[in-house]
């Protein structure tokens, strides 16, 4: 009896095993067939058109037994995995939101999926009967070559699909989907600066000054005031040329998609590429920056840097050593758009994060709430991290400026520029350049010491002159937007700023 209850729990422990390998190859499976599906998605363009709707892409990679109809699946991008429709006999109405992007909405009008199709064109169409039932697309969707931005003389002829690209998106008003086509299928491009592309559409495009590595980014036209960015990062690895979707916004210490989704996050999340640094390491191994810019509404915006190494054949981050001491995968800086546009007259979206390639320093707005004052957290790489080096203004400022608590305000008239900061006594100072000459050179006038606040100017005295200047601008009609000189009492000068 013994004996047979040892053969049972031997054949039960077999049963187990069989059942959990063949799971761990199901899981295995489904999540290598997940992942080619999202590399194989290299428009970059799976978004959801509404906070409500799931976002499903469809995979039309393999042809049906019926050779006029590709057999079509979907890809719940939440969910990472292919998925049927739920309930397609509610589904009552599709809105063709452009070429092979489709909103289905139920009989209520209430969106219930966002469909992206990766090779749409004018040949797609939905077979409606009723309620919808079949979403359908033609062999020649899936087999077309493009000649509209391929070069049929040459495979590699990047001049030319420069031009026809360009040619492309004066027409259709986007081409960063036929761009990376052509980038994946010719890693040759690392080498080619795509310069007129990048000055005529609105693919922009960031090359590290060794060229090992760039990026693709841009803004998909989805999200209203909050946008949906898209990046793509194109690498040497030292072997091949890699071209993957940038997904840095997670614990992964991965940026690529497919790395990341193989390290267990979500790669939903991405953003637009603002400016490309690099560096050097101790063993002068390089290391790039890559500002990440992003909105949360039309008032809030975000900036994140990442400092990346190319490492056994992989894009992965290098930490940083924040103020506190403590190790993070990035910084960062969220901010009031409208507030720093008033206060720096526009001109401060270079300084929001920046790069001072003298000093190999990054600055970084210090931390507080979305107002931001101008004075900067400072990193350099050093031992294999960006480390905290202290707390300063900007290095485009002249030094005799750098002592103040925050910026008031920029003022620029037809001839000055204006600048006023707050200083760490409570009193304020006034500094003026011609307009020809840039903050970095000493200012031709400064003026110290208390002043008074009077109807919402500062006014500031310099032997028998007045220098009257707005406290502050926020945007309304009814502020004080004037500077204005006066002589022993008489104005001797008014300017609108």
């Amino acid at each position: 009896m013994f004996l047979k209850n040892i053969k049972w729990l031997h054949i039960v422990s077999l049963l187990a095993i069989l059942v959990i390998t063949a799971l761990v190859l199901w899981l295995f499976s489904s999540s290598r067939m997940a992942d080619k599906m999202r590399l194989s998605n290299v428009y970059g363009e799976v978004s959801t058109l509404d906070d409500n709707a799931r976002c499903l892409v469809v995979d039309i990679s393999k042809k049906s037994d019926n050779p006029q109809i590709p057999n079509l699946r979907f890809y719940d991008t939440e969910k990472r995995d292919f998925v049927k429709f739920d309930k397609p006999d509610v589904i009552t109405r599709v809105e063709e939101i452009r070429p092979g992007h489709y909103a289905l909405y139920d009989r209520c009008g209430v969106q219930l999926y966002s469909i992206v199709m990766p090779y749409a064109s004018d040949d797609i169409y939905i077979q409606m009967s009723g309620d919808i039932r079949v979403i359908d697309c033609t062999p020649y969707a899936y087999e077309r070559q493009d000649d509209d931005y391929k070069n049929a003389e040459s495979p590699f002829n990047p001049k030319a699909t420069e031009q026809h690209l360009i040619e492309y998106y004066n027409e259709n008003e986007h081409c960063a989907a036929e761009l990376m086509d052509y980038v994946s299928n010719n890693p040759e491009t690392l080498g080619y600066d795509f310069e007129q592309l990048n000055k005529n559409t609105d693919v922009g495009i960031y090359t590290s000054h060794d060229k090992k590595i760039r990026f693709y980014t841009w803004n998909t036209g989805y999200g209203g005031t909050s946008p949906e960015y898209v990046a793509y990062v194109q690498y040497d690895n030292g072997k091949t040329v890699n071209v993957s979707r940038f997904h840095p916004m997670t614990d992964s210490r991965y940026v690529c998609a497919s790395d990341v989704s193989k390290d267990a996050y979500s790669t939903h999340e991405s953003g637009l590429i603002n400016s490309l640094y690099q560096t050097e390491n101790n063993d002068g191994t390089p290391v790039y920056i890559a500002i990440l810019n992003n909105r949360a509404s039309g008032s809030e915006g975000s900036q994140d840097a990442y400092a990346l190494q190319i490492k056994d054949g992989k894009l992965l981050k290098i930490p940083f050593i924040d103020k506190e001491g403590n190790e993070v995968l990035s910084v960062g800086s969220r901010y009031s758009i409208p507030d720093w546009y008033f206060t720096t007259d526009g001109l401060g979206w270079s300084w929001v994060m920046s790069f001072d390639n003298d000093t190999q320093t990054l600055y970084i707005p210090e931390r507080g709430d979305l107002v931001m004052t101008d004075r900067y957290d400072k990193y350099r790489l050093t031992d294999g991290h960006l480390r905290y080096e202290g707390n300063g203004a900007g290095f485009w400022l002249h030094p005799s400026l750098h002592d103040f608590k925050r910026l008031c305000g920029i003022y620029q008239t037809e001839s000055k520029l204006i600048r006023i900061d707050l200083l760490a006594d409570g009193s304020y100072r006034y500094a003026s350049w011609n307009k020809k000459y840039a903050m970095s050179s000493e200012p031709e006038l400064v003026i110290t010491g208390w002043t008074d606040i009077v109807d919402s100017a500062i006014v500031f005295e310099n032997a028998d002159c007045q220098y009257i200047v707005p406290a502050g601008r926020s945007g309304n009609d009814d502020e004080f937007d004037r500077v204005v000189i006066k002589r022993n009492g008489k104005v001797i000068q008014e300017t609108k700023v």
